[in-house]
């Protein structure tokens, strides 16, 4: 949890995001797989890749 609090300041994100990345990175995570496009940016900024099993232009369909 001191992980994610840290990030979640650092990263200026809420911390319900962050635990995510916190738990991925404590676990030797190298990838992030979810279908919530927020964590896009913020998986770059952790180094950890970003992997959404469901195709763009579905997605852009569900956004409009």
């Amino acid at each position: 949890m001191q992980k994610a609090l840290e990030l979640a300041k650092t990263l200026r994100h809420d911390v319900y995001n962050t635990f995510y990345l916190a738990l991925a990175m404590d676990h030797g995570a190298t990838a992030l797989l979810t279908t919530d496009r927020d964590f896009r940016t913020l998986c770059r900024k952790v180094d950890l890749a970003y992997e959404n099993p469901v195709p763009d232009e579905v997605l852009r369909r569900f956004e409009a």
